[in-house]
């Protein structure tokens, strides 16, 4: 029933402890419809949640982004952007969450849309946004935080599935070999960002930094 659908809030988010308690992390009243995937910071100190808005319709995709402290359960961000994203990835130290669109509803379309954005977990602050023509398969932080090396899904636009490294707030993205990436491709660089190898079930690659 598409009015009941229209008519869900989800309220809060649970987590369970290292030692089986549930911690609520609530939702601000209006503005979460459904939330799609929980990521936790690394160090423990932040969650964070992405999922459809309340104000989201076909023609005008809106999700909701809020970050809460774990130890206190407070909501410290509260982002609604205008456009499909469903994924989040915290960076190594926290500080940075990226989120992006995986699987989004524009399938076999060789159309341009934003499909990551960077945002400062402490200030709020935007760092980046980015567009391409397909969405995305995964998306990772590089060990310097100034980076994402992010997959495309494969699904859309050139209907082929790539490696990119993305400088966060610059525009666009660079991708990394020739070839087409294999299936369930997953994406590492070195500690220094030198090198990085693509890996599938059953095939992989390595590639330099250009």
């Amino acid at each position: 029933n598409a009015n009941a659908a229209a008519a869900r809030r989800q309220d809060a988010i649970l987590i369970a402890d290292d030692d089986g308690k549930s911690l609520r992390f609530t939702c601000p009243p209006e503005t979460l419809r459904l939330a799609g995937y929980v990521q936790i910071s690394r160090d423990g100190r932040f969650v964070a949640a992405i999922g459809t808005d309340v104000s989201h319709r076909a023609n005008q995709p809106a999700c909701r982004i809020l970050v809460w402290n774990r130890a206190t359960q407070e909501l410290i961000q509260n982002w609604l952007e205008p456009r499909e994203l469903n994924r989040l990835r915290f960076c190594v130290d926290g500080n940075r969450l990226a989120a992006f669109v995986c699987h989004s509803s524009l399938r076999q379309v060789d159309k341009f849309r934003d499909v990551a954005t960077v945002f400062d977990t402490t200030s709020g602050e935007k760092l980046g946004l980015v567009q391409h023509d397909a969405a995305l398969g995964t998306g990772n932080f590089m060990p310097d935080n100034q980076h994402l090396l992010l997959t495309s899904l494969g699904w859309s636009g050139r209907n082929r599935k790539e490696l990119f490294r993305w400088k966060i707030g610059a525009d666009p993205l660079v991708r990394l070999g020739t070839e087409q990436m294999p299936d369930h491709l997953s994406a590492t660089p070195s500690p220094t960002c030198s090198l990085g190898s693509a890996t599938a079930k059953a095939a992989g690659s390595g590639f330099p930094r250009p």
